[in-house]
């Protein structure tokens, strides 16, 4: 059963930012939404780093397939996806496009992006249904062929 619109708005509505604390050495900030706790910092290399800790998320987002419990998860990156766990409640389905050095390009239910950069690029079409833990390659943009390999980034967590 989907999300109700309420639910989403209360969410939303009570979400909480956690400053680092002087007083606490080691604390970080953090946000925190519908039990979710996604700690954005800058570690000891100067990177800026994003984790998310969904341990406590409320159980309105977990969702259970057969084998484990997954809470649909999308990452945008300046308007790019690099990290999609599609929704079995919606039936969603993650597209991607293989790119050099194992990489992956990501398009979130977005088929027809995925199949115009499979063709640009001459490379084949990756495609990952919700609770599936394998990318499976498409031959002719739509036809299922082989499974992709199991190493492939973005998405095939757990």
């Amino acid at each position: 059963m989907p999300i109700s619109a309420r639910l989403r708005a209360k969410f939303n509505r009570t979400a909480r930012f956690w400053p680092a604390r002087r007083a606490e050495p080691g604390t970080l900030p953090a946000v925190t939404v519908a039990g979710v706790m996604v700690f954005v910092y800058v570690d000891e290399l100067g990177q800026l780093r994003v984790s998310i800790d969904l341990d406590t998320a409320h159980p309105a987002l977990v969702e259970r397939p057969a084998e484990r419990g997954t809470v649909p998860l999308r990452v945008d990156v300046q308007d790019d996806t690099v990290f999609y766990e599609p929704s079995e409640r919606a039936g969603a389905c993650a597209w991607a496009v293989p790119g050099r050095y194992g990489s992956l390009e990501l398009f979130a239910d977005d088929w027809e992006g995925a199949e115009q950069a499979a063709q640009r690029r001459g490379r084949p079409l990756l495609r990952r249904h919700a609770g599936e833990r394998h990318w499976v390659m498409t031959a002719d943009w739509g036809h299922e062929e082989t499974a992709a390999p199991e190493a492939l980034p973005g998405g095939s967590s757990g």
